[in-house]
């Protein structure tokens, strides 16, 4: 019984805890609007379910897909249109405008009331206006899948007219007269942007239908259009001009003026996201500028792992094409990786091509619809353009075209000439000439000579004149079978970026050669490796690169600093600075005159103005460069800064007398002295014995004393190192009066030793001894009183006389060659060279100027040693950086000769140039003599090798002829090699090597880039002999095959004394390599 009553209790007890949990549940709506959200049954009386639901229409969706009757808004988030359209089973609409039919394309673009005003030809469109009304249009009926392709590429050839503008505007079916604006009335040429959303009223989605009108305005304006085309994203010009959506990691990045340095963390690789667009029907490359590599850093460029830009140290412009297969279509992002520290100026996603014209025209009118006559000349279709002058009309003979393309990456161009009658070329890139043709054959130019950059649409016009020998009264003639604007690397390297915005500075300006944006004037300004440009363009024999700079208070920033690094030989520049521009008070001061002198300048604009606190201020200020002499003259600016530092402190200069001096009483001496780079006045103070004797013996800049004894005069400017003289008044004695200063000059370089005796009897002479250190040298070096060494060192000349002082001077004679490197020290002596390399790999450097190479085209030199020494020698264009190696790293000893006649120089050989030799050594303490450096005209040695070989091993001997190359091996792996500049492995694609059946050695054959030792394998290791052909195009060339590249070939050999003989190595085209395989 009690077992029972239990039960019962427990039962109950279980019951009423079920209700208690159940009540404290929170109630669950099962009856949710799948719309609102909230609860539809209405019995429910639960607070959860309080907010009810009052019913809904229901949703009808307005951007049904015609094809797949899915949903295209991809906003609308009603369950209605869940179910979205994808494309893939749709008609998808885009706009395609090529122009390349002109009768289709005609009557498309005939929507419009004005007759004869539009025509296509030569694969564009061109509109006139012809006066008939202000604003004609012309357009067609096209039709949009807006969500796809918002964006229109527009692509304006031309505008022509002095008052012609232009714009383009949409006009949808239930306009009935009037239109939307798209692109507003403009002058803008190029490739431009049109947002379709943009145009009130125009739907989100769906295939939208509306009729383009393109109006032109201004009477006898034109305008052609290359195309109109479809995108879905704007091509991506990233200017760097702010951070945005960059990132980067294991590194640092600034922005500063359109620029971004990129700097890794220590032994790490910085990775620098840029998100990019790259619409593929629209552009085909990449156009990546680099500005400053710092030494021993790289870069590289990838997009998903892919390579793009395997890793360098180079700078310049970069054009990066056959993308389309690596880059995704639209939006992506482009990775560019840094180890060490760079600097980038603009990455564009860009369409251009390179340009060639092979002349093969159908008629003589297709021909002159592109090449137009102008002057004297008469043009006919001849195996290309013959081009004749005639004699009868006094004027030039020429043919001029338009071309299209980007100078940063297509900056080399060619002629091809078959044939000169009497004739030579002339030939001109926009107004500037850019060289001469004088045989026939391929001619190249570079077009950066031409100071443009970047993508440009200029003319290219060639002048047949008659040649030196033909007479001004004769017909002559050319004939040229292509004009092509190809790639050249080293051209490339030399190209800036093209300007950005300009912008005028806030109360300070520092501009430190990362871009020139902000110059304006009539010289040509770019940057390029982190130094300004400036190049004199005009006839007027000088040329201004301004900046400008608002709201100065020059009390609080007083200070102009500009450091000019290099000018051309001849040429001088000068610095003026405008207060109050173009506003009452304006005053203009020179505050450098003409100078040719480089270095740090700086200048206290308060105290050149003569301002006060009151006057202080300017609205606006300018300060301008000028560049004075012949047209391509130009200097290198280093930085130019206005604010409140001071770069050089002032400097005394050209203090007189030059030396101490010796006078008798009531003698005159001339007193004076200046500032360098700084504005003001040295003060000038006379002592004697302590006492300042200033007021007593100086007057107007003349020292004169009636009393003996030894004066010290003192030339002072504050924050300058003062600067002394003495002056020792005698009574009447013989005194010896020096008038050669002390100097410094090059070896063999002739000095007169000039000098007086006043107080002695006439004819009077000094006795002169010169010493070196503590040798007399005087019978080698001083002949009838003029003095020359053959030897480096500093002179001692000392000058004596019965009863009078003895003075001084000190000639310093250095070597012709120079170098700015600390780890070298050059010296030479009676004709020997000596250059002693401390480590790493200095250079010693030697100019010639106004060299012609046909004069004497080898360069003969003699390395009578090289202990432990690797030496290299290059040739080139110093100023331009533009320079080839001419003997590869080696160091073999003995007399060689080497033709001159090779690039940079080719069809230059003729002309006088500014030539620099490079001579680069390597070695801890270890040294290079050269006993003969000297250019002949003949090469006693006869024949040379077509390619020579050099190893820097000591265990591998070289034995070469012009027909045979023997490389023997004592040990291990040694390697010979041998460098090949400007090399277009397109031109000959395949190497034909022959290994002789006397080799005994096994062998393997690399070639790449020995700068950056990227090298890959062409011929793996194996004992093989016979003849083989050789495919180049292959890595690390991928994309460079058109492209001149310097590339080295290495040849390993392996054995014990074991011989690789080589009886063939050349590189044939194509075309051989077909015959030989069909025999």
């Amino acid at each position: 019984m009690n077992k029972r009553i239990i039960c019962i209790v427990l039962a109950m007890i279980f019951v009423l805890c079920c209700v208690m949990l159940s009540a404290c549940a929170e109630h669950e709506c099962r009856h949710v609007c799948p719309e609102c959200q909230k609860c539809t049954d209405i019995t429910c009386k639960d607070p959860v379910c309080a907010d009810k639901c009052k019913g809904h229409t229901k949703h009808v969706c307005e951007h049904v897909c015609p094809v797949c009757g899915k949903c295209l808004d991809q906003t609308c988030k009603n369950p209605v249109c869940s179910d979205k359209c994808d494309g893939s089973d749709r008609i998808v609409y885009r706009v395609e405008e090529e122009f390349d039919n002109s009768e289709t394309d005609f009557a498309n673009w005939d929507n419009g009331e004005i007759k004869d005003m539009h025509k296509v030809e030569n694969g564009k469109l061109f509109l006139t206006n012809t006066g008939t009304t202000d604003y004609p249009s012309k357009g067609r009926v096209l039709t949009v899948t807006i969500e796809k392709f918002r964006y229109l590429a527009v692509k304006v050839d031309s505008l022509e007219g002095s008052d012609a503008k232009w714009s383009m505007k949409v006009q949808f079916a239930q306009d009935e007269t009037s239109s939307r604006v798209l692109i507003a009335d403009n002058k803008s040429t190029g490739l431009l942007w049109a947002d379709l959303l943009s145009v009130d009223g125009m739907p989100t989605s769906g295939d939208v239908t509306f009729t383009l009108y393109i109006y032109i305005l201004g009477t006898n304006s034109q305008i052609s259009i290359d195309y109109i085309r479809s995108i879905n994203e704007i091509p991506t010009v990233q200017d760097f001009s702010e951070q945005g959506d960059i990132s980067v990691t294991d590194g640092t990045l600034s922005f500063y003026e359109g620029v971004v340095n990129v700097k890794s963390d220590a032994g790490k690789v910085a990775k620098v996201s840029v998100q990019f667009s790259f619409p593929h029907n629209l552009v085909n490359m990449i156009d990546l500028y680099v500005t400053q590599v710092q030494n021993g850093s790289l870069w590289s460029l990838s997009c998903d792992d892919i390579v793009l830009v395997e890793p360098n140290g180079s700078i310049g412009a970069f054009g990066i094409d056959g993308l389309v297969a690596k880059i995704p279509d639209g939006k992506t992002t482009l990775v560019l990786s840094v180890q060490g520290e760079c600097v980038f100026d603009r990455i564009a996603a860009v369409a251009y091509n390179a340009y060639e014209d092979t002349l093969s025209y159908s008629s003589d009118d297709e021909l002159l619809s592109v090449w137009k006559e102008q002057g004297s000349a008469y043009v006919e279709r001849s195996n290309g353009m013959k081009i004749k002058r005639v004699s009868s009309v006094d004027e030039p003979a020429a043919v001029q075209t338009s071309v299209t393309t980007n100078i940063a990456t297509y900056p080399q161009l060619d002629v091809v000439v078959s044939a000169l009658d009497n004739a030579k070329i002339e030939v001109y890139f926009g107004a500037v000439k850019v060289g001469e043709i004088s045989q026939v054959g391929t001619s190249s130019f570079n077009l950066l000579s031409a100071y443009v950059n970047g993508v440009v649409t200029t003319a290219l016009k060639i002048v047949v004149v008659p040649n030196d020998e033909g007479s001004q009264d004769v017909d002559v003639s050319a004939t040229i079978t292509a004009v092509k604007i190809v790639r050249n690397a080293e051209y490339s390297k030399n190209a800036p970026a093209p300007k950005g915005t300009q912008k005028e500075w806030n109360g300070f300006m520092n501009e430190q050669g990362n871009n020139a944006d902000n110059f304006s004037g009539d010289a040509v300004t770019y940057a390029l490796g982190g130094s300004l440009y400036i190049v004199q363009t005009s006839s007027e024999g000088y040329s201004k690169a301004e900046v400008l700079v608002k709201n100065v208070d020059f009390s609080v920033n007083r200070y102009l600093n500009i450091k000019i690094d290099a000018i051309t030989d001849g040429a001088k520049f000068k610095v003026d600075v405008i207060r109050n521009v173009q506003l009452e008070g304006e005053q203009v001061v020179t505050v450098i005159g003409e100078t040719n002198q480089t270095g740090v300048y700086t200048i206290d604009l308060y105290a050149v103005f003569g301002l006060n606190p009151d006057n202080a201020t300017s609205q606006r200020v300018s300060f301008s460069i000028f560049i004075v002499g012949a047209t391509g003259s130009s200097c290198q600016v280093d930085y130019i800064k206005y604010n409140n530092t001071i770069d050089e402190a002032p400097q005394i200069i050209d203090v007189k007398p030059t030396t101490n001096v010796t006078v008798t009483v009531d003698e005159e001496v001339e007193l004076s002295a200046g500032l360098k780079y700084h504005q003001g006045t040295v003060d000038i103070a006379a002592f004697i014995n302590g006492q300042n004797v200033t007021e007593d013996v100086v007057l107007n800049g003349i020292f004169r004393a009636n009393k003996s004894g030894q004066y010290t005069v003192v030339f002072s400017y504050q924050g300058a190192q003062s600067q002394e003289r003495t002056i020792k008044v005698v009574e009447k004695q013989p005194i010896i009066r020096v008038e050669t200063e002390s100097q410094s000059v090059v070896v063999n370089q002739d000095v007169e030793i000039k000098y007086s005796i006043a107080n002695a009897s006439e004819g009077a002479t000094a006795s002169i001894i010169v010493s070196l250190g503590d040798d007399d040298v005087t019978a080698s070096v001083l002949t009838d009183n003029v003095f020359r060494a053959t030897s480096t060192g500093e002179y001692t000349v000392t000058f004596a006389y019965d009863n009078a002082d003895s003075q001084q001077i000190v000639i310093t004679v250095v070597s012709h060659w120079t170098s700015t490197d600390t780890n070298i020290t050059i010296a030479e002596n009676d004709g020997t060279l000596t250059i002693l390399a401390h480590n790493q790999w200095p250079k010693a450097q030697r100019t010639f100027r106004d060299m012609v190479i046909d004069d004497a085209p080898y360069l003969k030199i003699s390395i009578a040693e090289a202990t432990d020494a690797n030496y290299k020698i290059e040739f080139g264009d110093d100023y331009y950086n533009d320079k080839r190696v001419i003997k590869a790293e080696s160091c073999e000893k003995g007399v060689f000769y080497i033709d001159l006649r090779q690039a940079p120089y080719e069809g230059k050989t003729d002309k006088p140039q500014t030539i620099t030799f490079y001579i680069y050594a390597v070695g801890t303490n270890q040294k290079v003599v050269i006993d003969c450096f000297d250019f002949v005209k003949e090469n006693p040695q006869g024949s040379q090798p077509k390619y020579v070989w050099t190893t820097k091993e000591s265990h591998m001997t070289i034995t070469q002829t012009t027909d045979r190359l023997v490389l023997h091996a004592e040990k291990d792996w040694p390697k010979a090699q041998t460098t090949i500049n400007d090399m277009v492995i397109d031109n000959a694609p395949y190497l034909k090597i022959s290994i002789s059946s006397e080799t005994t050695a096994r062998y393997k054959i690399e070639f790449g880039d020995d700068a950056s030792g990227t090298f890959n394998t062409i011929k793996a290791e194996s004992d093989e002999k016979g003849v083989f052909y050789i495919d180049l195009r292959q890595a690390p060339y991928e994309g460079k095959f058109d492209t001149a590249q310097t590339i080295t070939f290495c040849i390993f050999a392996v054995g014990t004394n074991q011989d690789v003989v080589i009886d063939c190595f050349e590189f044939i085209t194509e075309a051989e390599y077909n015959a030989v395989q069909g025999e």
